[in-house]
Formats: C-alpha cells, sequence, structure tokens
C-alpha cells in the first residue's frame, strides 16, 4: 500500500493529538487515522525496518514513537467510547462509519436498496486493489458483515466499480479487473440479507475480449437481466461494446460483446439509459471519427442484442468545436434527454438535446444552448424532473481555484426555465468546488450535493434544494458533512425514498467509507427513538409505557425547534373496519393535529399501516420521554398479541410544518389482577334432589364469569379433572352430593381469583372434610386489598407454622404467625401493617408458609 502524503505532516499529527482530547467518538477515530497517516509517511521516507528508522533524524524517530503511542492510545479510546443509540447521526461532524480494515477506500458507488436503504461498493488497497460492498438500512442500520463483504479480492487491481439494484432484492456490481493483465470488465450479483456471492466467487467475466484497457464501465438493471456498456480497445483505437448478463451471470449476447460503435479513431466515455417499457437502452459517447474535435454519437441497443439505428451510431451533435463530457437519462415517452460541454463558439458552454427513441432531434440540429455567458462549465449531471424535462447541474470554474456550480431546467420542449446563465449555488463560487450529484425529491424539485472547501480548509459537503421553478427550498446551502481533511472526497448520491438523498462517500486520508442521510427538510438524524415499549404494572392490562429519545432538534440548541411529539398505535384493519366509515379523519403527513373529539389514522410513508394518533406529548428539551397509552389487544391465554407503536416529532423547518419519524417498536400489555374472590358463597344439599349453590356477582369490568370446582377434602387442589362448571350465571344446580366445592373468578385474560370454599349444608359423613389430604395456602382475599386480608391454609397433620409477608424484593414485611398448629384448616389476618406497625406502601407483595418441611407462596397487590 502506498501511504498518502500531507503538505504538513507535523501539523497534521498536531491535529489528531487535539482531537484526541476533544473525547468523541468520531474525533477519536480521527485521531486514529492521523496518527496511522503519520506512521505511515515516516516509513515510506525512511523504511519498514528498525534499522531504517535509525537513520532518520532523532526528531523524526521521536515523532514516529509518539505517533505508535497515539495510535494505540486512540485506539483504546475507540473501543472504550460508546456508539450513539442512534442510528442516522445528527449533524455534519458525525457520520455513519462502515467499518473496515485501515487501508485506502476510493470511489463509492451507491443504489437504492428498494426499502429505503442503500447498497453501497468502493475499491480498497491491500496488497491489490479489491472490491468491497456493504448494505445500510432505511434506519442506518448496517446490515451486511462488518467492514463490507469481499465481492472480489481476486489477483491483481479489481477498481472503478459500478452497481444496480435488482427489483427482486439484492445488486449487481460491475468493476474492471486485471487479474489478467489487461483489463476486463467482471461482475458479481450479491445477495439482499447477507450479501453473498450468488456467481462464481469474485466475479464472473462480462466479456472475454483481449484488449489492451476497459474503462468507463456503466450498469443498469432491466426486465431480468443486466446490462453492460463500456469502451474497450486502447488509446488512438477505443470502441463502445455491451453486455447483457442472465440472472444466473450467463452471458446472453456475444462472448466478446456487443459491438456498439467501432468505427474508425476513438469512441470514448459512454454513457447509457435504460428504457424499462421498451427493453433496450440507449447510449451516447464521445466520438472522434470526425476529426481532431470529437462529437456525440448515439445508438438504441434492442433487447435481443442488436443496434435499432445506423451502424455504429447516429450524430447528436457535431457542431464545430469539440463537445464531451456527455450525460444522458430517460424522460417519460421513451425518449432522453442529453447534455454536454460544448466549444462550437470558441469558449465553452453547456447544450442540451431530447434525443426520440427512433433517432430523432426533438430540439433542433445540434441541440439547445442551456447555459451560457458564464467562465468554464463542466461536468455536467442530468436528471429527469417527473415532467418530461429534466435538470442538470455543472461545475464552472472562475479560476485562481475558485469554482461556482450552476443548475438549469429544461422544459419538454426546450424551453430554459432558469435563465441563461442558470441557477448559481447559495454561495457562488468557492474554493475547490467537486462534481455535483443529483438526486429527485419526488415532487417535482431536485436536491444537489457537492464537496467544497469555503470554511477553515477542510473539506466539506453541501447541499441545495430547488423546487421547479428554481426557488431554494432551504433557503441556500446547507452544511451535510464535515471531514477532519482536506482531501478531496468521492462521493455518490441515491434517494432515501422520502424526499431526501443518501450519501455515501470516502476520503483517502479516512481510510473509511461514510455514509449520511439527508432528509427531505434538509437535516441529517433528526428523528427520534423508541426505546422500549412495556407493560404497566400491576393493572387490569390494556396499557403500556411508550419511551423514546428525543429528536436531535429538541436538545440541539443550534436548532430547538421541536414543538411537540406525536404517538401513534397501528390499529388491525379487522378493528378499522369494525368502526363506522367516518369513525376516522385521515392526515396527509404534515397536517395539523386532530380535534380533541376526532379519531384520526395518520399517513406514515415508510411504514404501512393503520397509524392512529393517540396522544401529543408537548416538547421540553429533554434528552427522553415516555407515555402510557392504550394497546389494541391485551394478553390471553393464548398468547400475547403486541401492538406496534411509533413517534412522530413535529416541528419547523425551512419555514414550514416539519416532521420525523421514529422506526416502529411493538410490545404486549398485561393484566396483572385477578378478580376478588366471589363471596358470598353459600349452597345446600337435599338428598335425592341434589345440591344448589350461589354466590355474590363480581363487580370487575374484565371479567369472564366463575369456575366451580369439587373435591373430597378441604385441601383438594382445584384443576380441569375436578371442575364441574364454567358459567357466567351467580347459581349452579349440583345432581351429584359435594362434599366439598371451590369456587373462583376469572377474567377476560385468564386471571383466577382465590377460592371461596364451601360444605354445603345437609352433607352428612362427609368423607375428609375435618382433616386436609395435604398442605395448601390459598391466595389471600381481598386481592388486591386496601386494608386487611384473610389468609386460609390447609395442614394434612400437626407442623410448625411460619407465615410471612415478604415485599417483591423478597425483603420481609411481617411475620404474621409462628407457631405449633394441628391438622386442619386455619385462617388467620394481616392488617396491612409492617414490624413497626406502619401501615405498608402499595405495591406487589408475597405471602411465604413454611410448614411440614415444604414452602408455598402466593402473589396479591396491595393498594393504598
Amino acid at each position: 500500500m502506498s501511504p498518502p502524503t500531507t503538505p504538513n505532516d507535523d501539523a497534521a499529527f498536531a491535529d489528531a493529538r487535539s482531537l484526541l482530547r476533544g473525547g468523541l467518538r468520531d474525533q477519536v477515530r480521527c485521531g486514529i487515522l492521523a496518527a496511522r497517516h503519520r506512521i505511515d509517511v515516516m516509513v515510506q521516507r525512511f523504511g519498514p525496518t528498525e534499522g531504517d528508522l535509525m537513520r532518520a533524524p532523532a526528531s523524526l524517530r521521536c515523532s514516529v514513537a509518539l505517533a505508535t503511542l497515539l495510535f494505540a492510545l486512540a485506539t483504546l479510546l475507540l473501543a472504550l467510547t460508546p456508539l450513539a443509540a442512534r442510528a442516522w447521526p445528527h449533524g455534519p461532524t458525525n457520520n455513519l462509519h462502515l467499518e473496515g480494515a485501515f487501508f485506502i477506500k476510493e470511489r463509492p458507488v451507491a443504489a437504492p436498496d428498494g426499502a429505503g436503504g442503500v447498497y453501497v461498493a468502493w475499491a480498497e488497497q491491500h496488497a491489490t486493489w479489491d472490491i468491497y460492498a456493504q448494505r445500510v438500512d432505511a434506519s442506518g442500520e448496517v446490515l451486511w458483515t462488518s467492514g463490507g463483504v469481499a465481492v472480489c479480492s481476486a489477483a491483481g487491481d479489481q477498481r472503478e466499480p459500478v452497481i444496480t439494484a435488482l427489483p427482486q432484492g439484492g445488486c449487481v456490481i460491475g468493476w474492471v479487473d486485471r487479474r489478467n493483465t489487461d483489463a476486463d470488465v467482471y461482475a458479481q450479483r450479491l445477495s439482499a440479507t447477507t450479501g453473498a456471492a450468488l456467481w462464481t466467487a469474485d466475479g464472473v467475466s462480462v466479456s472475454n475480449i483481449v484488449s489492451l484497457d476497459e474503462v468507463a464501465v456503466q450498469i443498469a438493471y432491466q426486465f431480468d437481466g443486466i446490462y453492460f456498456v463500456w469502451q474497450d480497445g486502447g488509446p488512438g483505437n477505443w470502441d463502445i461494446y455491451g453486455q447483457r448478463l442472465g440472472m444466473n451471470g450467463a452471458r446472453l449476447w456475444n462472448a466478446t460483446g456487443l459491438p456498439i460503435a467501432v468505427a474508425a479513431s476513438e469512441q470514448t466515455a459512454p454513457q447509457m439509459a435504460i428504457n424499462d417499457p421498451s427493453l433496450e437502452f440507449q447510449v451516447v459517447w464521445t466520438d472522434a471519427r470526425g476529426g481532431a474535435a470529437t462529437d456525440l454519437y448515439a445508438q438504441r441497443v434492442l433487447f435481443g442484442g442488436t443496434v435499432g439505428l445506423a451502424v455504429n451510431g447516429v450524430v447528436v451533435c457535431n457542431a464545430a468545436g469539440e463537445q464531451s463530457q456527455p450525460r444522458i437519462a430517460l424522460l417519460n415517452g421513451g425518449e432522453f434527454g442529453m447534455v454536454w460541454r460544448d466549444e462550437r463558439s470558441g469558449t465553452a458552454d453547456l447544450y442540451a438535446q431530447r434525443f426520440g427513441q427512433f433517432g430523432a432531434a426533438v430540439f433542433g440540429l445540434n441541440g439547445i444552448p442551456i447555459i451560457t455567458g458564464t467562465n468554464d462549465p463542466s461536468q455536467p449531471r442530468i436528471l429527469y424532473d417527473g415532467a418530461g424535462g429534466f435538470f442538470t447541474a455543472s461545475l464552472d470554474a472562475e479560476g485562481f481555484g475558485f469554482t461556482g456550480i450552476r443548475f438549469q431546467h429544461i422544459g419538454p420542449t426546450g424551453a430554459i426555465l432558469w435563465g441563461a446563465q442558470g441557477t448559481p449555488n447559495n454561495s457562488a463560487f468557492v474554493v475547490g468546488a467537486q462534481i455535483p450529484q443529483l438526486v429527485s425529491d419526488g415532487v417535482g424539485g431536485v436536491i444537489a450535493l457537492w464537496q467544497d472547501h469555503r470554511e477553515r480548509g477542510n473539506g466539506q459537503i453541501w447541499a441545495t434544494h430547488f423546487n421547479s421553478l428554481g426557488n431554494s427550498i432551504w433557503a441556500g446551502d446547507l452544511l451535510v458533512a464535515e471531514l477532519p481533511v482536506q482531501n478531496t472526497a468521492t462521493m455518490a448520491a441515491v434517494t432515501d425514498a422520502r424526499g431526501g438523498a443518501i450519501v455515501p462517500l470516502s476520503q483517502v486520508s479516512l481510510y473509511q467509507v461514510l455514509v449520511k442521510r439527508l432528509d427531505r427538510f434538509g437535516m441529517t438524524g433528526a428523528e427520534p427513538q423508541v426505546t422500549s415499549v412495556r407493560d404497566v404494572a400491576n393493572d387490569q392490562g390494556g396499557q403500556v409505557k411508550v419511551s423514546w429519545n428525543a429528536s436531535p432538534l429538541d436538545v440541539d440548541p443550534l436548532y430547538e425547534s421541536i414543538e411537540e411529539y406525536w404517538l401513534l398505535r397501528d390499529v388491525p384493519t379487522s378493528l378499522i373496519a369494525e368502526a363506522k366509515a367516518d369513525a376516522f379523519v385521515r392526515l396527509k403527513p404534515g397536517d395539523p393535529k386532530p380535534a380533541d373529539d376526532q379519531r384520526a389514522l395518520v399517513e406514515i410513508e415508510a411504514a404501512p399501516g393503520n397509524w392512529e394518533f393517540v396522544a401529543a406529548v408537548p416538547a421540553a428539551h429533554l434528552a427522553a420521554y415516555s407515555k402510557v397509552v392504550a394497546t389494541t389487544g391485551d394478553s390471553v391465554a393464548a398468547g400475547n398479541p403486541r401492538t406496534r407503536f411509533m413517534v412522530q416529532a413535529r416541528g419547523t423547518a425551512i419555514g414550514t410544518n416539519a416532521w420525523w419519524d421514529s422506526e416502529p417498536d411493538s410490545g404486549y400489555s398485561v393484566d396483572d389482577l385477578a378478580p376478588a374472590m366471589p363471596a358470598p358463597f353459600t349452597g345446600t344439599h337435599a338428598p335425592g334432589v341434589g345440591t344448589f349453590l350461589s354466590w355474590g356477582a363480581n363487580l370487575e369490568t374484565d371479567l369472564a364469569g366463575y369456575r366451580l370446582y369439587r373435591g373430597s377434602s378441604l385441601g383438594f387442589v382445584p384443576s380441569l379433572a375436578n371442575r364441574v362448571a364454567s358459567t357466567a350465571l351467580t347459581h349452579f344446580e349440583h345432581a351429584t352430593a359435594g362434599p366439598v366445592y371451590k369456587l373462583s373468578a376469572v377474567d377476560t385474560h385468564g386471571n383466577e381469583s382465590a377460592y371461596n370454599v364451601l360444605v354445603p349444608g345437609g352433607i352428612v359423613d362427609a368423607p375428609g372434610v375435618s382433616t386436609p389430604v395435604e398442605f395448601a395456602l390459598a391466595s389471600p382475599s381481598p386481592n388486591p386489598s386496601r386494608d386487611a386480608i384473610s389468609v386460609r391454609y390447609a395442614l394434612p397433620r400437626a407442623s410448625s407454622v411460619r407465615l410471612s409477608v415478604v415485599d417483591a424484593q423478597g425483603r420481609r414485611v411481617r411475620l404474621i404467625e409462628s407457631s405449633e398448629r394441628a391438622a386442619g384448616e386455619w385462617n388467620v389476618r394481616w392488617d396491612g401493617r409492617d414490624e413497626s406497625g406502619a401501615a405498608s406502601s402499595s405495591g406487589l407483595y408475597w405471602l411465604r408458609l413454611e410448614a411440614g418441611g415444604r414452602v408455598m407462596s402466593q402473589r396479591f397487590v396491595r393498594l393504598r
């Protein structure tokens, strides 16, 4: 590995020591990287061995020793520094790191994963350059193995990755591969879940042509196939080729690829756009067949591997001067928009063309000027606007290192919508601006991202957002990422499917690939985070406590712009159907809070479900909040049905209402309280007629009914085997004589009360009535209690008895009884006071009975 160099190593190392003192995880990470960099530079200058280093001046040897010490210290601090709980970091100095070993990483490329996340691929320098990849989901969770999966680590260099996502999940990555000395194009398909390679290890060959070089690879998915376009050959004889791979990685066209443009001289810099409805794609490239200055040509490539226009393509622009740096985008109706740098006027301008599916130029011969009269526009980008036109962005060099970025909007008929010189970025000309990336906001506007060094000499990633009219939605340029060193970053940008963008980037000196998410309101990491959904203890069920971490915009002193939090509950569709059609109002994202007497369903883009507004909690600049809310179901004997919840932070941004949604989380509620024991319980037995039993009605709202059991002794244990009735009535007639009955109440969640015991009047010579057959401790009555409780227990033989009340932590509250007892059933009373005579507090308690070498317990709740 060739380590990077900086103009002032001592200054960089001093910065690293300063960062180590900062204490933040990202700062510690920067300390590691800068220290590692310093060591690499010193070793490169004087050699890797101790003898080599001894030839260096003493001051430099001291620097190496200090670098080694700080590197070890920084690594230890990083291990001890906790990760933030939030997945997408907030603020420009906090970044999501894809981790990995300390190797140079370059040129990340990205593709949306179809679920609000992103696939990222990059080249990484080990002994040779290899290709790595990673997936990050919509919440910022890194899904594949730490450091990324090795896509290809074959001999030779693998660089210049390209990537496309597959609608069935996963992605395909292509790259320029030198395992065979000459450069070839290879590709690999990765699974969505783990990133596992689905084709041959280290990839399949896209073309087996032997050539001097192959560069400028393009890739796209279409109709169960993956398409590639690249330039092939060598200086003076570059040509354009294409290939289609099946989903199994097999080449479906010629083994050497489809010749798209093989005219005399050079065809270079191919750019491709897929036309999904017609199963074909369009390619545009620079072409020197007409002389020293390059022109632009295009070709239509059909699904079966043939060309649809003239052999070697048709002219897009062959005006005087040089046309270069073409870009292409699919528009509606199967047509394509193109933009390029054009020198026909003697200075550089930007031109554009709308190109029909069958080769017709819509904007007229040789295109139309879209940005003129500026300094030196270059490196244009193009993005379909969703309405028949397209956006462009380009660099505009002023000289002395100052560069601006200009944006333009072209209508479907070629109208120049944002003026002859376009719309500049807010800070106009800045130091070191780099090629912009464009992402659709999903509502007719465009988000642009780029790097420049306008502040403090470090590298910064900036963003701006225009609507279709060219108005700046975010009121200027927003700082997205502040990078620790000035080296130029390479970056990609894709939609987050929610009106924002996900931006992977790397810098040579970072040895890392970083990922940022910029939301539709221009914020990073602004979402609240649900931390728990837990049952409320000692209640009748139906409630949980939802806890969440605040949005950083609530506690960040630069903002403090959150006004309230909405709690939302996912209601089963069956319950929605049971309600009246007009029972709910439906709120779009950003709509105001419903009235107090309204039930409302809130539309959540990234989380399908019936999200009912439950409550609003005012923001108070706290780090965390909680709220007790109702569930849509409760735990029953068959299981614990879960209810999903999410939290929406509501506030202001960009001068309007804004919202940030947490990821959903779920929990279940439990009814901890059993019904009171049914009382009074009376009954009589008439020989030859039957036993008549009756009892007082319970008043609990969740009462399901009563259970009646019959046994031969006071100590019998109620079970399904001796249950004689389950009824909602308060009386029962039994044809068979007792001798002993036990009665309980049961609620809808399966909680059963203590048993009331009865020997009906009229029963004579009942066996075992006077002497229990086993030890037993009944549930106390009443339960829950506010005052005293009655405790009944049974002894089959004389025993030492020790009866205590203990709290939920197992500490004794009161010794109720410690004595010798004869066989039989006994009833004692606890007055609710502890050993000191003070009334015990509310909470969960246990009765503990020690008798006959056994220990029995019963749970009860005390209320005050």
